[in-house]
């Protein structure tokens, strides 16, 4: 499916896609992710609340979640990621 035909298709689902985003997530659930992931609750609640919160793109900042990112991760964004301000300026800040 060509990507026109993609989106057209998501505008016919919108409701369905709105149901499924806003949805209460069941507590069964959370309790999942924090025996599998290691995620409290509390701290899932936390990112859900941040990323609520949003309203402009850019680097998000979660070090309630760092445990779960390879050293590796960091050290490639450290020398590789770049940032353009919306003044056109680069800078090579990722995660502080």
């Amino acid at each position: 499916m060509w990507d026109r035909e993609k989106f057209i298709a998501a505008l016919g689902c919108e409701k369905e896609l709105r149901e499924l985003v806003n949805r209460e997530i069941p507590e069964r659930t959370r309790l999942l992710v924090e025996r599998v992931l290691g995620i409290a609750v509390a701290t899932q609640l936390e990112v859900e609340a941040y990323f609520d919160s949003l309203t402009l793109l850019g680097p998000i900042r979660l070090p309630q979640l760092e445990h779960l990112v390879e050293a590796d991760v960091f050290d490639y964004a450290a020398r590789y990621v770049r940032l353009v301000s919306p003044t056109g300026s680069l800078s090579r800040q990722f995660i502080t």
